[in-house]
């Protein structure tokens, strides 16, 4: 799961929260509101990070604008975080209707690099991929660079998830 991936970084602050991509953005907004109203400070950096995939454009527009609006910034992939993961390892990954494609390509390449199947909520998956994340963050700025900014919903396959590790990295 993505918020495994994301705890590595040390430096960032990850919740879990099973929304729609709209809801989602709402309640990092409200999320941060609170704690600068407990703690005083503000943050240099907001980010959400989802998935587009089950949900509808019109509820993807509408994160994306409140996100936006609110100086959040997105990590979105479509159709699944997997895509990220798929771009350490090559330069594309093709659009599917299934993530469980994606799953299966996984498991073939982890089986082959690592001797064991993937697994997304793994704890070791950051360090399995930090050798080869200089890579990913290539290839998905090529992928990132070949689609629309400006409708996200039918970049089918993107990753934008590059931005935030990219982020990450430099307040390691």
């Amino acid at each position: 799961m993505e918020t495994e991936y994301f705890h590595s970084f040390r430096a960032a602050q990850v919740k879990h929260i099973n929304k729609s991509t709209s809801g989602l953005v709402e309640q990092v907004i409200e999320e941060r509101q609170r704690l600068e109203g407990q703690i005083g400070a503000r943050f240099d950096e907001v980010w959400c990070v989802f998935d587009i995939d089950n949900f509808t454009e019109e509820n993807t527009k509408e994160a994306f604008a409140l996100a936006k609006r609110h100086g959040v910034r997105v990590a979105y992939s479509k159709r699944s975080f997997e895509v990220w993961i798929i771009l350490h390892f090559t330069t594309s990954c093709g659009p599917t209707h299934s993530n469980k494609e994606y799953t299966r390509k996984l498991d073939k390449i982890f089986q082959e690099e690592f001797g064991r199947p993937y697994d997304k909520a793994s704890d070791t998956l950051y360090d399995d991929l930090l050798p080869r994340q200089s890579v990913a963050i290539e290839n998905a700025k090529r992928l990132f660079a070949s689609h629309s900014k400006e409708d996200p919903f039918h970049n089918d396959p993107c990753t934008a998830v590059h931005l935030l590790v990219t982020t990450l990295m430099k307040n390691k």
